[in-house]
């Protein structure tokens, strides 16, 4: 009744991706021995001052000794803070105060504003034609 019916060939057959080359086992094994075999990188100064045990308390000490001369030096008074005058500053809450007022008595937007002073529409002359003739056109 039915003949065999042929199977078309699958589109993404050739989207493979392709196999690794064989000598590249190798050659990844080869240089991570090579990365294992080198000597470890220098240390830093910073990182062989904090391992160092007798450095990281000295540098404690430091830091608390400056901080205790910092608390016990006494400061100057040789000029006391200065604060304006009781007059200076009601002026001054006055005059923030006039001013928010001055924000809340702005008139309101109105979208339908127009200008006070109309322009006149241009007139005919002032249009450049839609074609003119002295122009030269490629053809």
């Amino acid at each position: 009744m039915m003949g065999p019916q042929n199977e078309p060939p699958d589109p993404l057959a050739g989207l493979t991706p392709s196999a690794a080359p064989p000598e590249l086992k190798t050659r990844v094994l080869a240089a991570t021995r090579s990365a294992f075999l080198e000597p470890p990188p220098p240390v830093d100064l910073f990182s062989r001052v904090w391992e160092n045990r007798p450095l990281r308390l000295a540098w404690a000490a430091s830091v608390l000794l400056l901080l205790g001369g910092h608390a016990l030096v006494p400061r100057s008074t040789a000029a006391p803070p200065v604060t304006p005058p009781p007059t200076a500053v009601a002026r001054s809450v006055r005059s923030a105060e006039a001013e928010l007022a001055a924000i809340g008595r702005l008139p309101r937007l109105d979208l339908d504003a127009r200008p006070l002073r109309a322009e006149a529409p241009p007139s005919l002359s002032d249009v450049p034609p839609a074609h003119a003739p002295e122009k030269e056109t490629r053809s």
